[in-house]
């Protein structure tokens, strides 16, 4: 009598079927991967080993070269990063320095081997608007706002400069109750300067009594809704929304200001999008204006209204010139500082916001020789204010 011969009960999950079978899917999903990624989506291998290892660097390389071009031919602009580390930048250019500017910038991205991409060209009160981006693999890795001025006009800051009055310099450092690097990191520095005080951070209240203490000025640094993220609930806690109502921004003002006492002002913790809303900031100044304080806009964002409606809602305020430490960095804190110290010159004032990092204090000890040696003066953020 013939045998039969058995059949493998595992002939379908041997090993290398396995093997072959994981091997497949993991060539799958790499080839799906780097498809969305040539469309310019979020991809988590390309976009974290691809973009890290070759692309940053370029980034990096790119906006040192891009700063180096405008303050050596004297470009008034401000740049800011945002939370995927992309850069972006707004530029002030007369008319007949844009042709020049705008070949230097081709110039930068060419070099890179990124594609300077023009977005946009409209006209507004007199100035024409250009917006570029540069894309890399169809993925954007900055937006250039230029302003080609054609009609200048005198404004306050101007007359400063025309009275010969001595020029003017204020430091802010934010999130102070948030860092172990406090009050007596500023009190050492030997200078007027203002801590903004994170009224509801871990420390908050300590580090108010030292600043005062200390004899230091101290504001309150208001948390405000920013455009990414806007609905999570760690960030919308003790926070102005774009939904609070004028009873709910008292309420966290006055709140703030029992953390605070001594407060002589306020500026947005965050906030890009609540600073982009004029009703909003209408009915935060209001407050601000009847709790007889000022306020500076930190200008988190190029759309901000805060300063404008400020201005014409006559309440006591400045704006943000310069931050020092977008890139936690100390050599870039001390390129930082000598922007603020040309802006001062220009316009007889200029305000400074960084925050509580060594690189950062290192940086404004360093650098108080230099500005007084510039013939500048450094005061409270309070005396420039108007």
């Amino acid at each position: 009598m013939r045998k039969k011969s058995k059949i493998p009960r595992n002939k379908f999950l041997s090993p290398a079927l396995f093997i072959s079978f994981i091997f497949i899917a993991l060539l799958l999903i790499i080839l799906l991967e780097y498809v969305e990624f040539r469309k310019g989506k979020d991809s988590f291998i390309f976009s974290n080993v691809f973009h890290s290892k070759n692309i940053s660097g370029f980034t990096s390389d790119f906006n040192r070269d891009l700063l180096n071009v405008l303050n050596r031919n004297d470009i008034n602009y401000d740049y800011f990063k945002d939370l995927k580390s992309r850069f972006h930048f707004k530029l002030d250019l007369n008319k007949s320095r844009f042709p020049v500017i705008k070949k230097s910038i081709e110039k930068i991205s060419k070099k890179y081997g990124f594609k300077l991409v023009p977005v946009e060209v409209k006209r507004v009160k007199g100035n024409t608007i250009f917006l570029f981006r540069t894309e890399f693999e169809n993925r954007v890795y900055h937006l250039i706002l230029i302003s080609r001025i054609e009609i200048i006009k005198k404004n306050i800051e101007d007359k400063l400069r025309d009275l010969n009055r001595i020029p003017q310099i204020a430091f802010i450092i934010d999130d102070i109750g948030a860092h172990n690097i406090g009050a007596l990191e500023l009190k050492k520095l030997g200078i007027p300067i203002t801590a903004s005080i994170l009224p509801f951070s871990p420390r908050g209240f300590d580090e108010a009594k030292w600043v005062y203490k200390y004899g230091l000025d101290e504001m309150i640094h208001l948390p405000m809704q920013p455009k990414k993220d806007i609905n999570r609930i760690d960030i919308l806690k003790n926070t102005i929304t774009v939904d609070s109502s004028k009873k709910y921004i008292r309420s966290l003002i006055k709140k703030a200001e029992k953390i605070v006492p001594h407060a002589c002002g306020i500026n947005n913790h965050q906030g890009s999008l609540v600073t982009s809303k004029r009703s909003v900031m209408e009915k935060i100044l209001r407050v601000i204006k009847e709790e007889g304080l000022f306020f500076v806009d930190s200008r988190t964002d190029f759309d901000s209204v805060a300063y404008k409606t400020a201005k014409e809602m006559k309440v006591l305020s400045a704006k943000r010139d310069v931050f020092i430490d977008h890139i936690k960095d100390y050599d870039h804190s001390m390129f930082q500082i000598k922007r603020l110290i040309k802006i001062a010159k220009k316009k007889g004032i200029a305000i400074a916001i960084g925050h509580p990092f060594k690189s950062t204090f290192k940086a404004i000890a360093d650098s108080i020789k230099l500005i007084r040696m510039a013939g500048i003066k450094i005061v409270f953020v309070k005396s420039l204010v108007n």
